[in-house]
């Protein structure tokens, strides 16, 4: 188990949180608010959990926590408990004992959004001055730049993150279906029944990508025809996965899986290189002259003097920190697509699984090294003691078979690294739809000048 996820102990506090906060009848919208947030449902808690007036309030709160764990890991619940204000508090304590990371993340970009929010709301309260207005108009440009380039940044983080919770959370699971599907008899038919579970979180997750292929800007037209291709995969691998639960067929249940893999390790990396992009292109620097050069036309002390002074200030130092956070993700989408590589030629076995294994784990252990670099944190200590762990379980070379407890050795690596993986992801997502946040002040900026 990685220690970003709760031990057996952890997740009972975190049950009794639960049942503590949430046992006031009118506090239950605020779960299903968490859902929402954590999961991204739009429906109501009672569609997927039941309603404690029917079944009791500690049921509802097993059974979220299960479908959490099954969605990915309670880390992504305890993002959502932290992103929700009136309920926040109740479990600080907790998501800073068992996931720091998720404490420590965001508030440096809030500031900086809101101070930049700030400049561009001085600015419209300058516009009417023709010094000011010449300056914004010499900017529109930049300023519509940078609007595209955060709302397509956002929605391909948007776009990523379907796939990632995908991967985490129904991959490994609907191969597994397969195979009981595949043995008959009555594991036949609980595994049909577990599979029509995961294809209604597939459609969640569809719907993911539907709205952040909406989200993209209008003129990103050749990215918007790669993603209505991810889309018409996914549905390709809906409609494998349905014919599998109506006909217990297991062979359309691993098309399915086979579909869904290979567009994860398709599509992921390629969604991470125009996140990249994204950021890079952002045209930071003469944004910044342009609050500058219209504060500069104000005296010392002046309120919106003040304010575009913050706004450059809050831009320098936000652009920086999303690149730091895109490039903190690039590392470790390589070291993931190593992980399935990796993951793939253990799950072989024979003696040229084994050799390409063998070529794998040296290059994902040079990625992973990078990413920890001197890190002391215990997320970075548990990766190199499981490495130390897989490294007595399976010497390398090896011939096979693997030895017995190779692949639960390697399992306990893997999920580790990608659970950090997932928490970087998380980080991620929500500077994204911070900064997402500075596209609508600019667009009412270029109508009201326009006017």
């Amino acid at each position: 188990m990685s220690l970003h996820e709760p031990t057996a102990d952890q997740r009972l506090a975190l049950e009794t949180l639960l049942l503590a906060t949430f046992e006031p009848r009118e506090t239950w919208l605020d779960l299903d608010t968490v859902i929402k947030l954590a999961f991204g449902r739009d429906h109501g808690l009672t569609t997927d959990l039941g309603h404690p007036g029917d079944i009791g309030l500690r049921t509802i709160v097993q059974r979220l926590l299960d479908m959490a764990e099954r969605l990915g890991g309670l880390s992504q619940l305890a993002a959502g408990l932290q992103a929700h204000p009136p309920i926040a508090s109740h479990f600080a304590n907790w998501i800073s004992e068992v996931l720091p990371e998720l404490a420590a993340q965001g508030a440096g970009i809030t500031t900086q959004v809101e101070s930049i929010q700030g400049g561009v709301h001085a600015l419209s309260q300058l516009r009417m001055d023709p010094r000011v207005r010449e300056i914004i108009l010499a900017a529109k440009m930049d300023f519509r730049h940078l609007s595209r380039g955060v709302q397509n940044l956002s929605a391909y983080k948007d776009l990523h993150d379907a796939l990632h919770t995908v991967q985490l959370g129904l991959l490994r699971q609907i191969r597994d279906a397969a195979r009981e599907i595949a043995k008959g008899g009555a594991a036949a038919q609980t595994a049909v029944a577990t599979l029509d579970i995961y294809l209604n979180d597939l459609d969640t997750h569809r719907a993911d990508v539907d709205a952040g292929f909406a989200a993209m800007a209008g003129d990103d037209a050749d990215r918007k025809v790669e993603v209505g291709k991810l889309v018409s995969r996914m549905e390709a691998a809906a409609r494998r996965l349905e014919k599998a639960v109506l006909n217990a067929d297991p062979q359309a249940a691993f098309e399915g899986s086979v579909l869904l893999s290979s567009l994860v390790r398709d599509q992921a990396p390629r969604l991470n290189f125009w996140l990249v992009e994204a950021a890079r292109a952002l045209p930071v620097q003469r944004l910044v002259e342009t609050f500058q050069s219209a504060g500069a036309r104000l005296p010392q002390g002046d309120p919106q003097r003040q304010a575009l002074e913050t706004a450059g200030a809050g831009l320098t130092a936000l652009v920086p920190e999303m690149r730091r956070y895109v490039l903190q993700h690039e590392a470790w989408q390589q070291a993931d697509t190593t992980m399935w590589r990796a993951e793939d030629a253990m799950e072989r076995a024979d003696d040229l699984g084994l050799i390409e294994f063998g070529l794998h784990w040296p290059d994902l252990q040079i990625q992973i090294e990078a990413i920890c670099g001197s890190a002391q944190e215990r997320w970075a200590l548990s990766l190199r003691r499981l490495a130390t762990e897989f490294g007595v379980a399976c010497p390398l070379p090896c011939a096979p078979p693997a030895p017995p407890g190779a692949r639960g050795a390697l399992e306990r690596y893997l999920t580790a690294g990608r659970q950090r993986f997932y928490v970087v992801d998380k980080a991620l997502k929500a500077g994204s739809a911070e900064v997402r946040q500075l596209s609508t002040p600019f667009e009412r900026l270029f109508s009201e000048v326009a006017e």
